[in-house]
């Protein structure tokens, strides 16, 4: 989960535009974590977004970044939900609440 946190938490600062939020919340089951910024994202969906090996235009990494965040919630039998505009990612952890 750390993992999964600092590379949206860093995707946001780097990529994104201030001002950057984080937010935590509960429901009946679940627990829910947000990392959002004010910017619009190229890209319009998840799974173009998290394909191995894509990046953004700016950026300098190898594009395995959102593709392991996304294998990491699965394994924990979590998901990512990603909206683009304003670009937003929540995590959702079942099973927690």
């Amino acid at each position: 989960l750390t993992l999964c946190l600092q590379n949206l938490i860093r995707n946001a600062t780097v990529h994104g535009k201030a001002p950057y939020r984080c937010e935590l919340s509960k429901t009946a089951d679940s627990v829910l974590i947000s990392v959002s910024d004010a910017g619009v994202c190229a890209f319009q969906t998840l799974e173009e977004m998290s394909a191995p090996f894509r990046r953004g235009q700016a950026s300098t990494g190898l594009g395995l970044g959102l593709s392991i965040v996304s294998e990491i919630l699965e394994e924990a039998g979590g998901s990512l939900i990603f909206n683009s505009s304003p670009t937003r990612f929540t995590i959702t952890l079942r099973g927690i609440g």
